[in-house]
This record gives C-alpha cells, structure tokens and sequence, in this order.
C-alpha cells in the first residue's frame, strides 16, 4: 500500500531519529506482550489487505488469528 507523499515527506525529513523512534516504540511493545507487524507479514489479515486503505501496521495484545473466516473488530 501507499503510505501517500506527506507521510512519506515527514519519513525522509526526519531520518534516523524516525527509524530509531520506530525501533523504542516496537521494544516497548514488545515489553508490554503486545504485537506488532506490518502489512507484509504473514499474520497480517487478508481481509484487510483488499482495502486501498489498509494499515501499514498492526498492533495487538493476547492471541488471536486475524484471518478466521468469522471475525469481529
């Protein structure tokens, strides 16, 4: 997906402090038991990558299968 062209602007701006903000953010989640993946990892619904929209990334806390046919959110 698209992240569009001012998101990806502010990205390029702010350079490594981003990533190095992306890389405390994802340990501190990770800490917490909650989990985190992007829109090309295997965990990632189907459902919403049919959407043009659809989050870059997800988080979530406990377990869960995201792609079971009958799902609510």
């Amino acid at each position: 997906p698209n992240i569009g062209e001012v998101l990806a602007d502010q990205i390029i701006a702010q350079g490594k402090s981003a990533i190095l903000k992306a890389e405390q953010e994802i340990k501190k989640a990770e800490k917490e038991g909650i989990k985190v993946f992007s829109y090309l990892h295997k965990e990632y619904p189907e459902r919403l990558k049919q959407l043009e929209d659809a989050p870059t990334v997800l988080f979530y806390k406990g377990t869960i299968d995201l792609n079971y046919p009958r799902i609510i959110s």
